[in-house]
């Protein structure tokens, strides 16, 4: 990538915008094979809101981070260094590239972190592209980017291992950081950001007097460099300075750094404006803080510095819950009775109290408020007494009479709930939800909206299941559907495969549901790609070699069934949707162009999770 000043200086400033975001398809060739490649292309971006302090939403990271690959030749590179100018460049990246076997390169600290398990697939493209550019020039802003692009993609880690990798490359990304920070041919503007950057890596890896040094450091450097492109260094280094800090400031004197009456940030931004430098950073870190500690830590103090502080005014409420995080407010009633008795009066006068009413006449207000309060979302959301209503429900043999007091909004929103309810730890919880939502799929079966309903997910997660769902769902075999393709669903979904050629010739297949327009066809092939099942390859091979653009569940489940005919249907498809007189159809920018990037990204995945892994050579 660039290493140039003014294009980060202006991701940065185009971070801080909120505008429209659109994602195209383009075009462009690869430099080893030649040939005519998809990729994404980002049109527009957004941002709503304050941007990461860690600069992880730049647009330089997440629309334009991701390395672009060839599926031929598994060439991978970033898309504003795809090309290779240099003819030395090109030839060690063909020689390498025709090299067998080809492996991701590792360093020996990251191959004693893998140990035998298998490489993370969110970093596996970003190691091989660091692996390909080990072929090219050294270029510092690359190897910087590929550094934080590695750390920012294990950075919500769904386990223990995961969290171990993000901890190693936040390690390397701050290493990086300060070499870059010291070289001398970099710009004062890169200097001072490098400098921030690697304090607010050094803040969450727990590192306060680090962190605080780096900031003091990036704010005389921004200070020093007068530049318009990195003013925003000494108010962001001031902030996460404060963040450090505040935890030693007691609530109290948090309580002096409130502004009164509190500012709506969103409906007052003339007047957060005008306020003196820090003035509403402090404000803003002392309501976060009083409420962290009000409702993890019990504390009393600070619950009731917060409860005088709004003083039972919905106004002030809503100018809070525009400020911070709305999931920590809405801890509040569960922890303080006064609070929950507040919010259920608000709930109750919503419709009645002429000054509530004027306030919530702006639909923004009504729906950040309602979130809060509750009286915009569904009834069982969040509260225990019908979380355990849903439970009982869930373990009755007859749920009927549950299912008849909700209304046919609530029963959708209801499935939705059960289906998770389907993915708990407690197996004898989750078969009891699949039972219960294989009950009300009997119940609606005949509904005229039912594709409104999750259906064909439910289906699906039975059938990606069966050992663990098929008993649950069994006893609802044995009695009268309404109609009877909803039952050979539910029993091909218990693990009874020889319905499937009844579901195979439904004649249901090729209608669409009266209202809603549901394909039957799709669900089935959701339903058996979900079982591996490759009944419907035959058929599949027809609708890959049809003219026209193909339905997602149908190239999806192309992709799902390890089976050589439909790989080499796949490639057919692909040089036919890559063809010139094909690019004449008039869905081919909306559709098939992104039909073609899929499949040519289908194709490199497989490749890349076949690529062994080594110890780069020191």
């Amino acid at each position: 990538m660039s290493p140039s000043s003014p294009a980060l200086a202006a991701s940065l400033l185009l971070a801080a915008l909120a505008q429209a975001t659109s994602v195209g398809v383009g075009e462009h060739e690869c430099p080893i094979c030649e040939r005519e490649l998809k990729t994404t292309r980002v049109m527009s971006y957004s941002q709503f809101g304050e941007p990461a302090r860690d600069l992880s939403d730049l647009p330089r990271y997440t629309l334009f981070g991701s390395p672009e690959s060839c599926p031929w030749d598994l060439y991978t590179a970033f898309s504003d260094g795809w090309e290779i100018e240099d003819p030395d460049e090109l030839a060690s990246m063909k020689r390498f590239l025709t090299t067998r076997p080809l492996a991701i390169q590792l360093t020996p600290a990251e191959a004693e972190l893998l140990g035998d398990a298998p490489l993370p697939s969110s970093i596996r493209s970003l190691l091989w592209a660091r692996t390909c550019n080990l072929q090219r020039k050294p270029n510092p802003a690359r190897d910087r980017d590929t550094a934080l692009l590695l750390f920012y993609n294990t950075r919500h880690p769904a386990d223990a291992s995961t969290r171990r990798w993000n901890h190693h490359f936040r390690s390397e990304a701050i290493k990086t950081l300060d070499a870059h920070a010291k070289d001398p041919g970099i710009t004062a503007v890169e200097r001072s950001i490098f400098t921030y950057l690697a304090g607010e890596l050094r803040r969450q890896a727990d590192d306060p007097q680090g962190a605080k040094t780096n900031f003091a450091e990036a704010r005389e450097l921004a200070n020093k460099s007068k530049s318009k492109d990195d003013a925003w260094i000494e108010r962001w280094a001031q902030e996460q300075t404060l963040l450090i800090d505040v935890e030693g400031v007691d609530s109290g004197e948090l309580d002096s750094w409130l502004i009164r009456p509190l500012p709506n940030p969103w409906g007052e931004s003339e007047k957060v404006e005008a306020l003196a430098e820090m003035a509403w950073t402090k404000h803003k870190q002392a309501l976060d803080t009083l409420l962290e500690r009000a409702t993890t830590r019990n504390d009393t103090k600070a619950e009731a510095i917060l409860w005088k502080s709004i003083g039972q005014d919905p106004a002030a409420l809503l100018a809070l819950a525009e400020t911070s995080p709305e999931d920590a407010i809405e801890m509040l009633p569960k922890g303080y009775p006064h609070w929950a008795e507040w919010f259920q009066r608000i709930a109750e006068t919503v419709d009645k109290d002429a000054a509530l009413k004027a306030l919530l006449a702006n639909e923004r207000n009504r729906n950040i408020l309602g979130r809060v309060v509750g009286f915009q979302r569904a009834p069982w959301q969040d509260d225990p007494k019908v979380k355990s209503m849903l439970r009982d429900a869930c373990q009755s043999n007859d749920p009927t009479q549950w299912l008849e007091k909700l209304s046919a909004f609530e029963k959708r929103d209801v499935l939705g709930e059960v289906m998770d309810a389907m993915e708990n730890d407690d197996l004898n919880m989750a078969r009891n939800a699949a039972r219960l939502a294989v009950h009300m799929l009997k119940e609606l079966d005949a509904d005229p909206k039912l594709a409104n309903y999750p259906v064909s997910y439910l289906l699906a997660d039975l059938c990606e299941d069966r050992k663990k769902f098929s008993k649950a769902v069994q006893p609802h075999l044995s009695g009268t559907w309404k109609t009877p393709f909803w039952k050979a669903c539910v029993t091909y979904a218990s693990g009874n495969e020889k319905v499937s050629q009844e579901l195979l010739s439904s004649p249901l297949r090729k209608q669409h549901s009266r209202e809603d327009g549901m394909v039957f066809d799709h669900l089935l092939y959701q339903m058996l790609e979900a079982a591996g099942d490759p009944a419907l390859v035959p058929d599949c091979i027809k609708e890959l070699e049809t003219k026209d653009w193909l339905a997602s569940e149908i190239q999806s489940y192309a992709m799902a069934i390890d089976d050589k005919r439909l790989t080499a249907a796949l490639l057919q498809r692909l040089e036919w949707l890559h063809h010139p007189q094909t690019k004449k159809h008039e869905a081919y920018s909306m559709l098939m162009e992104g039909e073609a990037l899929d499949i040519e990204s289908h194709l490199f995945t497989e490749k890349l999770e076949a690529l062994p892994t080594v110890v780069a050579a020191p």
